[in-house]
């Protein structure tokens, strides 16, 4: 059974955990995204150069921060307005 464990280094917002050659990240919808490496060094040097420090760089991480911005404005357009009456 594969144990997991978080790295308490990883800026990475959307970092969740880890296992021997794999890290888990947040995936878009409510879904989770497994990156599978071939060596345990293979992985340490990804989380070290992404999830660690310039994760604004990766692909996935860009990705779901846009589809964060995405929701940010529909929710934005779709709240009712207030209209105040002036005296």
């Amino acid at each position: 059974m594969p144990r997991h464990y978080e790295s308490s280094l990883a800026l990475c917002p959307f970092y969740r955990m880890e296992e021997k050659t794999a890290i888990w990240c947040e995936g878009p919808f409510d879904s989770a995204l497994q990156l599978t490496f071939d060596t345990e060094a293979d992985k340490a040097a990804q989380r070290e150069r992404r999830c660690c420090n310039a994760w604004t760089e990766c692909p996935l991480a860009r990705t779901l921060w846009a589809q964060y911005d995405e929701l940010s404005e529909l929710r934005r357009f779709s709240r009712p307005k207030k209209y105040l009456r002036g005296g």
